[in-house]
């Protein structure tokens, strides 16, 4: 996959994350996530207030969440950017998503194709579940070309 100018990487949900530890931790205000990638810059982003959770997130831990370019609440619409319809914005464009096989990830990746990426790689360490996700993904937009890469994103030997 050759990446352009304008091409998408996102990052998913990595190992050690809040919600994965015992008891949970989340981000409050007053916190900073900042993202650095040498040669390019530092992404940083203050968290100002919490969200109510919505019903979406109500829902049992391990149901499945419904992607469809039809049915995204207010908050998923202004928090991908784009009204409850895809809008057509990244056609063309060649994305990668890691930590794509489950959460934020595959939300990601799935709302990338609803906005007309025309390919996704969608990147995790586990095998299986890099496939269950692609298989999942390409039920829910089938215009969008998934590709699997099960990969160590932190093994610079397994990227290259």
């Amino acid at each position: 996959m050759t990446l352009l100018p304008g091409d998408v990487i996102a990052t998913g949900t990595p190992p050690g994350v809040g919600c994965f530890r015992d008891p949970p931790r989340w981000l409050k205000p007053g916190d900073v996530v900042e993202c650095e990638i040498d040669g390019i810059g530092t992404l940083t982003n203050p968290v100002v207030e919490t969200l109510d959770r919505s019903e979406e997130e109500e829902k049992e831990p391990g149901s499945e969440p419904s992607y469809s370019s039809s049915s995204a609440s207010t908050k998923s619409s202004a928090s991908a950017g784009g009204g409850g319809g895809g809008t057509g914005r990244l056609e063309g464009m060649n994305c990668i998503v890691t930590g794509a096989a489950r959460g934020i990830g595959r939300g990601t990746a799935a709302r990338l194709g609803l906005e007309g990426a025309s390919r996704v790689a969608v990147v995790d360490l586990d095998p299986n579940a890099v496939d269950e996700s692609v298989a999942f993904l390409r039920r829910a937009c089938p215009s969008c070309s998934y590709d699997p890469v099960p990969c160590d994103v932190t093994d610079a030997r397994a990227v290259s």
